[in-house]
């Protein structure tokens, strides 16, 4: 009570009235206005009381170490304030965007368009919504993202139709034959074998403590400062653990979050995404050159990086459900692993002196075109809990998605519909890696049942090794070759093999609701 007196807390036990309650509330406002503009002020005049209090006990050290820190700071606040007069300052935002003009506008004698500049911030908010709808509905001209999928696989991927899949009960679905394969593809090795879908104040704090503090996640206004602030230890020795406030909000943000994992509820706070842009080209805004970046409130982004980053590719790593072909989005692996195997893959070819061939391709807008029903059925394959999934489908079913750029951030949300779906699980969630790592080895799958790939045998007829496709993320590498001893073989007949393996790949994408980016694909002999 003491302490509470010191800091101007009243007495809990004091009854007020509703306008004296009114008016305090005021008055704390005031402060704190205050408080903020002074901010500076404020801070300077603690760490000189603090470097002298330290020098008074003899802890030069520490003293000399706060003195730095507030050297730092004001030199930063000098030169921030130099640049703003030498330079322009631009916080990356989109102050204006280039559009195509019209095939009939464009005079230039080559394929490319003429572009015209737009700067009126209530145009390039009318160009970036259609520009939005349309990026993000693509997938609805694939088959499981049509008004009439050939399998009704139900909305969260828990339906009776989804389990007949996992446990390969796929011939009496379909009367065709590609949806079939790709279907056969989900049959689920853990389907019986899930990890709990639970979490920790222990898991909350580890993930914040390492989420660095300047990343945007607060389309409500939740800062990941205000959850790193509770996560980080402030100092003080509490005689018992209970009475440490960060432990109380930690407590009691792990039992809200997991009773929206348990229940499947959606907070309103975590509908709302703020959908910014990155220029791929720098300082040239073209329309189909903008990476959309979504911006989720941090908790359920957590949410989204625990479930499904963490424990699912974990757990799928330790139930050995993930092919060696893919290695992006994984531990261990990286990109240069699949140069080395393509540069041994080359070698053995020339070795056996046998002709290869291969289709190098890539996914296009991978992340922006998953289906969400086909996604999470692809995730209960490889161990993901019921839960997390209708976790996921509700959040991106409820998402508003707000455009940002540098005139604001767009107040009318951009809100999918069942006749005009928003597909894609987006960039900047936590989720995206880890669900395009499980739809990606369904497509895997799927291809290694189609086609045989390349085949190398050694010199003594022992040792055997088959390879089909190299992967990373939605880059992808298809193989083909001459085998040993096929005394039929033409340079044609390696032509028509590689030929049909794209087809089939680029059939079993289509499926999955993703396309082949044409500008880079390529077939080397």
């Amino acid at each position: 009570m003491a302490l509470a007196k010191q800091l101007g807390v009243p007495d809990p036990n004091e009854v007020l009235s509703i306008s004296a309650i009114r008016k305090r509330i005021r008055e704390a406002e005031g402060k704190m206005k205050d408080i903020k503009a002074q901010a500076l002020e404020y801070r300077k005049a603690f760490l000189e009381s603090r470097a002298r209090a330290m020098a008074a006990s003899g802890n030069l050290t520490a003293a000399g170490a706060i003195k730095c820190i507030l050297h730092g700071e004001e030199a930063r606040a000098r030169f921030n304030k130099y640049q703003g007069m030498f330079k322009e300052t631009h916080n990356g935002a989109l102050r204006f965007i280039l559009q195509p003009l019209p095939a009939s506008s464009n005079h230039s004698h080559t394929n490319e368009p003429d572009w015209v500049r737009i700067s009126d911030g209530t145009e390039m908010t009318s160009i970036l919504r259609e520009h939005n709808v349309r990026h993000f509905s693509q997938a609805g001209q694939t088959p499981f993202g049509s008004q009439t999928p050939p399998v009704h696989l139900g909305k969260d991927a828990l339906s009776a139709t989804s389990d007949e899949i996992l446990h390969g009960f796929t011939n009496h679905l379909s009367s065709d034959e590609d949806v079939v394969m790709f279907l056969d593809a989900f049959k689920s090795k853990t389907l019986n074998n899930s990890f709990a879908g639970t979490i920790t104040s222990q898991d909350l704090q580890g993930c914040f403590k390492r989420w660095r503090e300047p990343t945007r996640t607060y389309p409500s206004g939740r800062h990941l400062g205000h959850y790193k602030a509770v996560c980080m230890e402030d100092g003080f020795h509490y005689t018992f653990p209970s009475t440490d406030p960060k432990s109380y909000l930690l407590e009691i943000h792990t039992k809200i979050l997991q009773l929206c994992v348990k229940y499947g509820v959606v907070l309103d706070r975590w509908a709302q995404c703020i959908s910014c842009y990155l220029e791929k080209d720098k300082g040239c805004p073209k329309l189909n050159q903008l990476r959309i970046i979504h911006i989720f409130e941090a908790d359920m982004n957590f949410l989204f990086k625990f479930f499904w980053s963490k424990k699912m590719v974990q757990f799928a790593e330790q139930n050995n459900v993930l092919r060696h072909e893919q290695f992006g989005s994984r531990l261990f692996k990286s990109a240069i692993d699949i140069a080395w195997k393509k540069v041994l893959t080359y070698k053995d070819a020339r070795l056996t002196k046998t002709d290869l061939a291969t289709f190098e391709n890539d996914a296009s807008s991978c992340y922006d075109r998953v289906i969400p029903e086909v996604a999470l059925l692809a995730c209960r394959r490889i161990g993901l809990p019921p839960e997390c999934c209708t976790l996921l489908y509700k959040a991106l079913g409820h998402m508003r998605y707000h455009i940002s750029k540098a005139h604001g951030i767009d107040q009318a949300p951009i809100v999918g519909s069942d006749n005009s779906r928003i597909f894609g699980t987006g960039q900047g969630s936590g989720a995206s890696p880890a669900i395009w790592l499980a739809m990606s080895e369904v497509l895997i799958q799927a291809l290694k049942k189609t086609e045989r790939g390349t085949s190398f045998v050694s010199k003594c007829k022992f040792i055997k090794h088959r390879r089909v496709i190299y992967a990373f993320v939605d880059d992808s590498t298809v193989w083909a070759n001459q085998e040993l001893g096929d005394m039929d073989y033409s340079p044609t007949q390696l032509h028509q093999r590689i030929q049909t393996t794209a087809q089939w790949w680029e059939k079993y994408l289509s499926l999955s609701g993703g396309t082949l980016n044409l500008k880079n694909v390529s077939f080397i002999f």
